[in-house]
């Protein structure tokens, strides 16, 4: 795991199930926190552009076990940066309880002191981007089955025999399996008309996307099929396990839309959350699919409207925490004098807010 090499912690704490309440004996350990970069980072801009990713090494598609630690830094650029953008991982930061914070420093307390100018209402689109998230890994969990239908049914035949020749079977296999569906109600395996070689239109199997002309041999076809179930990665397997459903994506996407709709109601988030036992049994997947996916889409609705009435602000005060940022940068990278000088001088000529807050 690397380590720290001389930034400033500002903050540091608990994040993740621990925070919201969700941690199983099966939890890894999540730490999110704000650093300055260092005096040489400032200067030759050599800071990662938003964190510094700590957590424990891990191979391609290897997910979380318990026991292990991710720690990831965020640059104070970077930080304020994501609340601009209202991502849910700063918001959830800036309202973490205290006996949840590890480490600490006057400029956290001043940043929650002074949270309300950085909070704002379009964390709705966060919310809309996790149940995206959500949906595409449910979906590819169905992608997979479809692809594993397909594949047994061609492991029927010989290798040289046509798709075409098995034109009867294909449609019964088509109609047994047209609750395959993708996000938008289209069925994951069906006949399709697309341009031949020849510039003509000829007919295929469209298989989750993916299409096979009905000329080609169950060879082929099964080549295809193959190669595309081993591109999956571990959630989308871990999917059609659980009868196509990603149940801790689509839990996600129900926490954000529960948080969403506090902030744009209180201004607040509370920790750990009022419904960590509805999201514990969603993630672990005791709640159908179709009664999250009802969930899901009434939050959306539920937002949608908050969003009318929310008095939030559009956006952060840009002004404000730009010369916090740059009299942060500042204090680390100048020398003492020097930035002592600047900042009697932003006092009394640029009148900026957060000059006078000190």
């Amino acid at each position: 795991m690397s380590i720290l090499t001389g930034q400033k912690v500002l903050f540091k704490a608990y994040h993740g199930s621990h925070l919201y309440g969700l941690n199983t004996a099966n939890s890894d350990s999540d730490f999110k926190g704000i650093v300055i970069p260092t005096k040489e980072e400032i200067k030759n801009k050599t800071a990662p552009k938003t964190c510094y990713d700590l957590s424990t090494p891990k191979k391609k598609n290897e997910k979380n076990q318990a026991g292990d630690i991710d720690s990831v830094y965020f640059t104070l650029k970077g930080f304020l940066r994501l609340c601009a953008e209202g991502q849910t991982v700063a918001f959830e930061m800036l309202f973490t309880p205290k006996e949840l914070w590890v480490e600490s420093s006057p400029e956290w307390e001043f940043m929650v002191a002074h949270r309300h100018l950085l909070i704002h209402k379009q964390m709705g689109a966060f919310f809309n981007l996790a149940r995206k998230q959500a949906y595409k890994y449910s979906v590819k969990g169905e992608r997979i089955e479809a692809h594993k239908k397909v594949l047994d049914w061609a492991n029927q035949f010989p290798e040289h025999e046509r798709i075409i020749n098995q034109y009867e079977s294909l449609k019964t296999l088509i109609e047994e399996n047209k609750d395959l569906i993708d996000t938008e109600k289209n069925p994951l395996i069906s006949f399709v008309m697309c341009m031949g070689p020849k510039k003509e239109e000829v007919e295929h199997l469209s298989i989750g996307g993916g299409k096979h002309p009905l000329t080609a041999t169950m060879k082929h076809m099964k080549k295809g099929l193959s190669q595309k179930l081993s591109q999956y990665g571990h959630r989308a397997l871990k999917a059609n396990e659980c009868d196509g459903a990603d149940f801790k994506a689509l839990s996600h996407a129900v926490r954000v839309g529960y948080e969403a709709v506090e902030l744009l109601t209180t201004h607040k988030l509370t920790f750990p959350m009022a419904q960590k036992d509805e999201l514990l049994a969603m993630k672990k997947g005791q709640v159908p699919f179709k009664e999250i996916e009802a969930k899901i889409e009434s939050l959306l609705l539920e937002i949608t409207e908050c969003g009318k009435t929310t008095t939030l602000p559009e956006s952060i005060d840009q002004k404000f925490w730009d010369a916090f940022l740059v009299d942060q940068y500042e204090k680390a990278s100048l020398n003492p004098v020097l930035y002592k000088l600047k900042s009697i001088y932003r006092k009394l000529f640029k009148g900026y807010a957060y000059a006078n807050q000190n």
